[in-house]
């Protein structure tokens, strides 16, 4: 399973414990993933598969071949997960999510304000490179999409890459690795020995 963020988000004002409603659907005998953390959400969300924990399991072979150019520029590969449509969640049985495109928005909002205020005071230059989760498909929120393709138009340093580009390959290259939580890239490159947070 390569997914690794359906969380149940419990908001401090929320008296419900949520419960991610495709898990019910998950009938297999042995599920490989990540993390500790991973395992526990699924275990409390009732899946009674046998669950191992692994190194990250991708479509694509290793390969680590750093190759960050040694100028002034600190490369960041940024990773969200591309939100949906809110009537396109009803249908699947999730009233709201934490990933929606509000939430998003601001995830890539407060990271380019960031860079530029790090930028003015410390004469650093950055280059961001966002991978979205998925293809863009029509139940995705149309306003995140646009507020993407913005800032790629509008700020030379954002980029836009392949949403099936080599994992390895592409955090290797980069100085730092921010994913939106708990997206799994961060998972990834801390075995790349890449500095990410989420």
């Amino acid at each position: 399973r390569y997914s690794q963020n359906t969380f149940n988000f419990i908001f401090r004002d929320d008296q419900v414990k949520t419960i991610y409603p495709l898990h019910r659907f998950t009938k297999a005998d042995t599920i490989w993933i990540w993390n500790d953390e991973y395992k526990y959400s699924l275990i409390a969300n009732g899946i009674g598969s046998n669950i191992k924990v692994v190194e990250p399991v991708l479509w694509f072979l290793p390969k680590v071949k750093s190759n960050i150019k040694k100028d002034n520029v600190i490369r960041i590969s940024v990773f969200d997960v591309t939100p949906f449509d809110d009537n396109f969640l009803l249908t699947i049985g999730v009233q709201s999510s934490y990933y929606n495109a509000r939430t998003s928005i601001k995830f890539l909002d407060d990271i380019i304000r960031a860079t530029e205020i790090i930028s003015k005071s410390n004469n650093i230059n950055f280059e961001i490179f966002l991978k979205h989760k998925r293809a863009r498909v029509k139940s995705h929120d149309h306003s995140y999409l646009r507020h993407v393709d913005y800032l790629c138009k509008s700020n030379t340093f954002f980029n836009l890459v392949d949403h099936d580009t080599n994992l390895y390959s592409f955090i290797s290259n980069t100085n730092l690795a921010i994913a939106i939580p708990y997206s799994s890239p961060v998972l990834l490159a801390k075995i790349l020995n890449i500095p990410s947070f989420y």
